[in-house]
Parts: C-alpha cells; structure tokens; sequence
C-alpha cells in the first residue's frame, strides 16, 4: 500500500481529539502529529514520519507541520484543536 496524503488524513481522523497535544511529541498520553507516528524525539524516528515529511516538501516543510499542530501564527485559523487543524492542513495540500 503506497502511503500518501489520504492515508495519512484517515490515520489522524481515526485518533481522538483528546489523545492529541501540543509542544511535545508525547506527554501524558497526548501526543502531536508526529508524535501519532511513532516519533519521540525527530519527525524521522519512524518509517511514517520520514513518508509524512517526504510528502510534505522535506525537513524544512515539515517544521511548520510542528507549527500547525500546535496552532501557531496564521495556522492557528485551521482549527481548534491540533487534531482539527492538522487534518485542514493536509487536505490542503492534497487538493
């Protein structure tokens, strides 16, 4: 199964709003984007973290998806809550 955006889109809306954080990977049974990966310490630690950055444009892109998931600037207008605003973000760019 090659993994693209819709997988990564449906991976994140299967996850409840309350299992998700922000500013960490994981904390308290929260976690952000990455972080549902798998990832604990770089958005690479995982096969699916290096696929989601890959499609995200490589390491520098990937840095805002950090700043989407934890709402900051003009990302905080994607949602309420890092799970609305990372599933905005990455349909987004799968249009």
């Amino acid at each position: 199964m090659e993994k693209d955006l819709n997988y990564f889109i449906e991976k994140f809306e299967a996850i409840p709003v309350e299992k998700w954080g922000t500013k960490k990977f994981k904390h308290a049974g929260r976690c952000c984007g990455f972080g549902h990966l798998g990832c604990v310490n770089a958005a690479a630690d995982t096969a699916d973290g290096v696929i989601l950055m890959r499609l995200l444009g490589g390491p520098l892109p990937a840095m805002d998806f950090f700043n989407v998931n934890d709402g900051k600037g003009e990302y905080g207008k994607l949602g309420n809550t890092p799970k609305e605003r990372v599933i905005s973000y990455l349909k987004s760019l799968n249009k």
